[in-house]
């Protein structure tokens, strides 16, 4: 999805400014435009085989310790959501027998509508509490230094392949946009579209 993404705007992003340096379409700009696809097929692929390595790098008890905070807000969550079921389905079955007894239609009406109130008020403090816990599950995971931590390294590795490779593309559509004169777009392409896709990848794909 990312890296599908991450070509689309590469793509549409090297067009754009092709059309704005005004430079005449022809078929020698898809073939610089399909060279700028592979360039960033092929830094989106190391730039999730990075990640992917690092998290695999991590055992099970490093990611429980890191996440350890938030599990356990979240099964607090849990805990409360199958305490309202819990509570809504006595509730209901207190006033199915309560209604087996009473025949007074005015007195069931009355017992409805407070039924309803606690089932109200409890709904209410319900969510009251799982909005507290959302805002505590925000503060962990900001302080959370786990992912920012594998962010940090991917976007290193990134910068460095991705500028490895970059010359290679770049060096190849200068030697094509200089001594090929018959086909000087497909070179010229190459050449806009590389930084392009490199700042598109480190700021949309890799966080992604």
């Amino acid at each position: 999805m990312a890296l599908a993404l991450g070509i689309v705007i590469a793509l549409t992003c090297v067009v754009s400014v092709v059309l704005v340096l005004r430079i005449p379409f022809s078929i020698e700009i898809l073939a610089g435009a399909m060279a700028v696809i592979s360039f960033a097929f092929a830094t989106g692929i190391l730039f999730l085989g990075k990640g992917k390595s690092i998290i695999k790098s991590k055992n099970d008890k490093d990611i429980n310790e890191s996440f350890s905070a938030e599990i356990d807000l979240q099964l607090k969550i849990k805990h409360l959501k199958a305490n309202l079921r819990k509570r809504s389905k006595q509730l209901r079955m207190k006033f199915k027998e309560q209604t087996k007894i009473i025949k007074d239609k005015k007195l069931c009406q009355t017992l409805k509508t407070e039924l309803k109130n606690e089932k109200r008020t409890l709904v209410t403090q319900t969510r009251l509490e799982i909005y507290e816990i959302k805002k505590e599950i925000k503060i962990e995971s900001n302080k959370n230094k786990f992912l920012s931590e594998i962010f940090d390294k991917v976007f290193k590795f990134g910068i460095y392949r991705a500028m490895t490779i970059s010359v290679l593309y770049m060096l190849t559509g200068l030697v094509l946009a200089v001594t090929l004169p018959s086909i000087p777009i497909m070179g010229a392409t190459i050449l806009i579209g590389v930084p392009i896709t490199i700042i598109v990848m480190l700021s949309i794909v890799l966080p992604i």
